[in-house]
Parts: C-alpha cells; sequence; structure tokens
C-alpha cells in the first residue's frame, strides 16, 4: 500500500516539473535596419480548409531594450510545409497579424525581447527574438 502512494506521490511530483518547465523556449533571429519599420514574424491560424480562425493576441512579455514593437491586422501568404494539409493555403493572402520592430534612430547592435501569442482556441505560444541591427 505504501508503494503505490508513494509512487503516485512521485508521479504528481514529476507531472508537476514537468509542466513547470516544459521544452526551451524558441529564439528566432531576425535582422533589420537601424531606424526603419520592419516586419520580423507573421501569425496565422487556419483551419484545414483555409478558413481563418480567427486572430492571434499578443502580449510583450519582455519588451525590447532599444526599440519598439508594433503589431497590425493585414493579409499575408501564408508558408505552411509541403507535408501539413494547410500548405495549399499558401496560394492566396489570408488574415494575419503582423509583428514589426523598429529601433531607435541611430542605434546599431543587439536587441532581444519575448512575446506571447495566444491563439483563437486559447493556446499560449512564447517566443524570443534576437535582433540584430545595422
Amino acid at each position: 500500500m505504501r508503494r503505490s502512494v508513494w509512487s503516485a506521490a512521485a508521479l504528481v511530483l514529476l507531472g508537476t516539473e514537468a509542466l513547470a518547465f516544459g521544452p526551451p523556449m524558441p529564439t528566432l533571429q531576425r535582422v533589420v535596419a537601424s531606424g526603419r519599420t520592419q516586419k520580423i514574424d507573421i501569425v496565422i491560424s487556419l483551419d484545414p480548409t483555409c478558413q481563418s480562425m480567427g486572430l492571434s493576441q499578443v502580449n510583450i512579455l519582455e519588451p525590447p531594450r532599444s526599440g519598439q514593437i508594433v503589431t497590425t491586422q493585414g493579409r499575408e501568404f501564408p508558408n505552411f510545409p509541403s507535408f501539413n494539409t494547410r500548405s495549399r493555403c499558401n496560394t492566396h493572402r489570408v488574415p494575419a497579424l503582423v509583428v514589426s520592430y523598429q529601433s531607435a534612430a541611430d542605434f546599431r547592435g543587439e536587441d532581444e525581447f519575448t512575446l506571447e501569442f495566444v491563439g483563437p482556441l486559447g493556446v499560449p505560444r512564447r517566443l524570443r527574438y534576437h535582433v540584430e541591427v545595422r
């Protein structure tokens, strides 16, 4: 009896740790021109019939030190890989959340920031961006 209680407690503890730490956050590398607003990412949510599921919401978790983030609604071409059933959606523009970055005037160097995107179904996705400003 004690063994089963101990095993269950160990599983709960391990499960909590796995959720608390999870996989490492991806870092996207970008290069932008100093002082110019430049598109650095697009976020698209489509169902398998290429219909928009709605736009994601964006939260700035860590702001850039030497620039600013601008998000706008637009229409962009998706870029699904060929093995994805949504790859046929790549031939036309669809509703998208467009993420742009603009450095402070005359700044050159490296900047970083972290964004959280919450999709139409409430699933969060966090991304870190490392930007080289030239």
